[in-house]
């Protein structure tokens, strides 16, 4: 199945009439088929991530090791081993504010970057978007952190990062994409209405589903390439929709000069 995987791809984007060769083929194939296209999508974007959001997220960690001080909540009350008010603020790609304050004293919160977290005795605060949010700690339960735990977590994340983000993001396309090859059918049904000609459903939907194969080989490269284009979605959709009309269209005018 992975060669006809590879051949079916490439034909899907450069030859319509490949189109006509699939319409009589079984619905679980067809479903296999956009099982393969989303594995290998999210494979390219969960590495891709990794690659370029790796470095920040490990420097990030390097910083909290570094600033984060020793501290314990017990019975609703942070405790911090550390002189207070104590002010932290990382200066990365997207700079995080942390304030450890215990002792009550007034803070003027709108004088730092946000995002920005205020752990008082109480409660965590956090101020985003002009807003501020505020959780008791009795939410929480009793924990502590410390240097050597943040760095154990972080051990932990970076094992646990590829199974767990690979499954979510291969969960969510394939779920995405499904819903807008179902979508699209109706595009393909309605250029067959034209003609008065009637498919079976499951060969509309292997017209919808390998018509989504430009879009998606687009959305990988792009995030491959760490670029941020406007209207990407919007983009995506087109193609799909030019593709799925112009299959369509091809094979009907294929039957009616027979």
């Amino acid at each position: 199945m992975r060669t006809i995987f590879y051949h079916q791809f490439y034909w899907a984007i450069t030859e319509f009439p490949f189109y006509k060769t699939i319409l009589a083929q079984p619905l679980r194939q067809t479903l296999l088929y956009l099982l393969y296209l989303c594995a290998h999508a999210s494979l390219i974007v969960t590495l891709a991530y990794a690659f370029h959001f790796g470095p920040e997220f490990r420097e990030f960690g390097t910083w909290l090791q570094e600033n984060v001080p020793p501290m314990q909540v017990s019975e609703g009350r942070l405790r911090v081993e550390a002189d207070q008010p104590l002010i932290q603020t990382y200066s990365g790609r997207e700079p995080v504010t942390l304030i450890f304050d215990t002792t009550g004293s007034r803070q003027d919160l709108a004088s730092f970057p946000e995002p920005l977290l205020l752990f008082t005795e109480d409660a965590l605060v956090l101020r985003r978007n002009q807003r501020l949010e505020t959780f008791p700690w009795t939410d929480f339960g009793s924990f502590e952190v410390t240097p050597e735990l943040i760095r154990n977590w972080l051990e932990i994340m970076k094992w646990v990062y590829f199974p767990t983000a690979y499954s979510l993001v291969l969960i969510f396309t394939f779920s995405i994409k499904l819903v807008l090859a179902l979508l699209f059918t109706l595009l393909a049904l309605s250029v067959t209405t034209r003609y008065q000609v009637k498919f079976p459903y499951p060969a509309y939907l292997a017209i919808a589903i390998y018509s989504l194969t430009p879009a998606v080989a687009i959305e990988t490269a792009v995030t491959l390439t760490g670029l941020s284009i406007d209207y990407l979605e919007v983009i995506s959709l087109a193609t799909t929709g030019i593709y799925t009309y112009m299959a369509t269209s091809r094979i009907m005018a294929e039957k009616a000069d027979r």
